[in-house]
């Protein structure tokens, strides 16, 4: 790739040789955060191997195995014990392996591999367990490099850190039970565009199912979205983003980079230069009069990427950091093939940091960190459908959490339990499928009795991790009439999907509405939504499971308004919009909606400060809320 090219070229001296440049080819992949310990509900191949997990839970992933493995050392084991042993004794640079109890199968992997997860019941684990007690804290805290980092080999480099070896990326941020990093309550926003930053960012990903309002929140609470942008149609988009400073014709509405968690400097990176990253931007358009601004521009671009452990910043050459999108990354551990002092990058190198980030356990939201304890009844990769009607999905902290909410819910019979914590809760009718996530829970509202999954719910599950053929009924067409399933009544069937339609109206100042024609605007953009889709009004609420006959107004950036409804998708079960979409975008629809805004409130109402515009309007499907059958 091209920024490969321009990296190398940057060297002068001695170059990368042939067997650096096959390390860079190999060592694509960071090693990142671990899982923690094993579940103790796993069968056991042999009682040795049950001894080994117990006294050394952390060194052991269930349902993970480590990539890359080392090429052509495949072969097949009696034990986990014997797996281990082989990577410890007999593979050369075996620092990791992986276990397939059921077939025996045995991977190693080297000191560059880090862990994925697998759905085929694979034991990952480290060819040497250390005691729980002989890895310090200090690895998070205070831990530093000796003289020595980066050495010439992997040893010399590992060696010069007090714990014996270089930190694993992410080593120090949380996990819950599925591997996913969780959120950090700490976020820190490092720069914005009502703090005059541009924020005109490019190479960021639209997210199209988060709205404009949603965009903010939806970047805080996820660890892995560094920044995010709102575009002048009210598009969502997320990510690291480059060369946020100039960029002709493009005015965000709003923009924010974000730090989650906590960083640590580990070592002063001026005056080296560190292959393996990517150019984030440069001034050759001189857009910083001062390298102090650069510089914290720069280093704020690796602050807010919790994948991102090295940034360096040269005048001449620009800001470079390591991006977790691009597909080559510095070696770990890192030697001195991969880190020089003598090139015109090095010579120029101002400023740059190794870094480690990182989340106190205490500052993360209730997750859970280990996978759930199941009741015999339990099974996993199996949900029910539909869900319950009035009953909203809740967050509970375990399966058994989910199941007794669902022995307190007189119409629940079964319940779902996502590794998110979601918990769902479904009817006598519902039936057994194969549920999106692998490792859902689900089952019975109680384990007393004598009950079993039926033939269907057994054939949905797949203990090999292959897909199987899915047990829901084929889904009929869209149909192309008009909307006519009303929302709430109790007697039908909860629709699986709702429609989310939203309008940016521009020149309607919300906080200037006075108490008394909100609802008048409402009423009359309801009806109109409502004509415009053929659906009755009553279909219509502010939010899913909502009062029906309500749309919502809100206030939005720029001094304009925000109109937002949810109705049942066309047919319920669909996922697809876009017979609703056609029509929302439509510009009958986007003129009815402004002569009835002008209309309700009148041409020279003081909220409005123009000529009233529709503008971004959207639909998107979202799963309906889970709502139990009413009191007779």
């Amino acid at each position: 790739p091209a920024p490969r090219a321009e990296r190398v070229d940057l060297l002068d001296g001695p170059r990368l040789g042939m067997a650096a440049a096959a390390r860079l080819i190999r060592f694509v992949l960071l090693a990142v955060g671990l899982p923690l310990g094993a579940s103790q509900n796993d069968v056991l191949a042999t009682p040795s191997d049950a001894k080994l997990l117990k006294e050394f839970p952390e060194c052991f992933h269930h349902n993970f195995r480590w990539f890359p493995d080392i090429a052509g050392t495949d072969t097949k084991a009696q034990s986990l014990t014997e797996c281990q042993s082989m990577c410890a004794h007999n593979v050369s640079g075996c620092a990791h392996f992986a276990y397939w109890p059921t077939s025996g199968k045995c991977y190693f992997g080297d000191f560059s591999s880090h862990l994925v997860k697998s759905t085929t019941g694979p034991i990952a684990g480290r060819g040497v367990c250390q005691p729980p007690t002989a890895m310090p804290p200090s690895v998070c805290s205070t831990e530093m490099p000796n003289d020595g980092f980066p050495g010439k080999t992997f040893a010399d480099s590992n060696a010069a850190w007090p714990s014996g070896r270089q930190p694993w990326g992410l080593e120090c941020w949380p996990v819950h039970w599925t591997g996913g990093y969780v959120p950090c309550a700490t976020v820190e926003v490092l720069e914005d565009t009502r703090m005059h930053w541009p924020g005109k960012c490019r190479g960021l990903t639209l997210q199209d199912n988060v709205t404009a309002m949603e965009c903010p929140k939806d970047c805080m609470k996820n660890p892995l979205c560094p920044a995010y942008q709102v575009d002048a149609q009210g598009n969502c988009w997320q990510g690291l983003g480059r060369d946020c400073f100039i960029r002709e014709d493009f005015h965000p509405l709003a923009a924010q980079r974000l730090q989650h968690g906590h960083v640590r400097k580990l070592m002063d990176l001026a005056g080296w230069q560190i292959i393996g990253l990517s150019k984030v931007f440069d001034n050759w358009a001189a857009y910083f009069l001062q390298d102090s601004d650069a510089i914290r521009m720069c280093r704020n671009v690796c602050y807010s990427d919790i994948r991102c452990q090295y940034w360096q910043y040269s005048p001449k050459f620009g800001c470079w950091a390591e991006d977790a999108s691009e597909d080559y990354h510095p070696l770990y551990p890192l030697t001195l093939d991969f880190a020089y002092r003598n090139t015109p990058f090095a010579i120029d190198c101002v400023a740059g940091e190794f870094i480690q980030h990182s989340c106190p356990a205490a500052q993360t939201t209730a997750y859970p960190t280990q996978a759930p304890v199941m009741s015999s009844c339990m099974r996993l990769g199996v949900r029910y459908t539909p869900n319950l009607l009035f009953q909203w999905r809740t967050n509970e902290l375990s399966a058994e959490n989910c199941q007794a909410r669902c022995n307190r819910v007189k119409p629940c019979k079964f319940f779902a339990y996502w590794p998110d914590t979601s918990c769902y809760l479904q009817g006598k009718d519902a039936e057994p499928v194969t549920a999106e996530d692998s490792q859902v829970v689900s089952g019975p509202a109680s384990c007393m009795g004598t009950f079993e999954f039926d033939d269907t719910a057994k054939d949905a599950l797949n203990p090999e991790g292959t897909t199987p053929t899915p047990t829901q009924p084929v889904l009929p067409m869209p149909s192309t009439g008009a909307i006519t399933s009303p929302v709430f009544d109790p007697a039908q069937a909860a629709p699986d999907y709702l429609a989310e339609v939203r309008f940016d109206i521009k020149n309607l100042d919300y906080s200037r509405l006075s108490d008394a024609q909100r609802p008048v605007l409402q009423q009359k953009l309801l009806e109109t939504l409502a004509t415009g889709l053929g659906a009755p009004p009553m279909s219509f609420s502010e939010q899913p499971g909502g009062p029906p006959g309500t749309v919502l107004l809100q206030p939005w950036v720029g001094g304009h308004t925000a109109l937002t409804g949810f109705l049942p998708n066309d047919p319920p079960t669909m996922e697809d919009v876009q017979r609703i979409r056609h029509k929302v975008g439509s510009s009958a629809m986007l003129a009815s909606l402004a002569e009835a805004t002008t209309t309700a409130l009148g041409a020279s109402n003081p909220a409005i400060t123009g000529d009233i515009e529709i503008t971004s309007p959207r639909a998107v499907a979202l799963p309906a809320p889970e709502v139990a059958a009413a009191a007779p």
